[in-house]
């Protein structure tokens, strides 16, 4: 099974040129697609098995340009797509919210069994 490594990033606006990394495409699109409604498509495990069931079966597992360009998805109109993606951005805010919330108790814990079984060194 093939196991799928790629990410998808969102590279915050620069006014300089900048490079990437190997094997990283950056995508532009027109004025009528809303970047956040696009990146949140990308995330879905869906569409990564669609460019995953693109892949040759080279010994180096790669997509390309080609490939990345053939999939076909349905757009909604600009309002719809902002619509769509400040609903899954906000869900994105919470999920983050909750996982600093829960690395701040395992610490607290963490804390906590050091006080309450501290180790003795005769």
């Amino acid at each position: 099974m093939l196991e799928f490594r790629g990410n998808v990033y969102r590279v915050p606006f620069f006014t300089k040129p900048m490079t990437l990394a190997p094997n990283t495409y950056l995508l532009k699109f027109k004025k009528s697609i809303i970047e956040d409604f696009i990146y949140q498509l990308m995330l879905r495990t869906e569409f990564k098995n669609k460019l995953l069931s693109m892949v040759g079966s080279s010994t180096l597992k790669a997509i390309n340009k080609s490939n990345l360009r053939s999939i076909k998805i349905f757009i909604p109109n600009p309002k719809e797509q902002q619509i769509i993606a400040n609903c899954l951005s906000a869900a994105d805010e919470l999920i983050e919210a909750q996982t600093q919330k829960i690395e701040a108790l395992q610490e607290h814990k963490k804390g906590l069994l050091q006080q309450l079984f501290p180790n003795h060194n005769p």
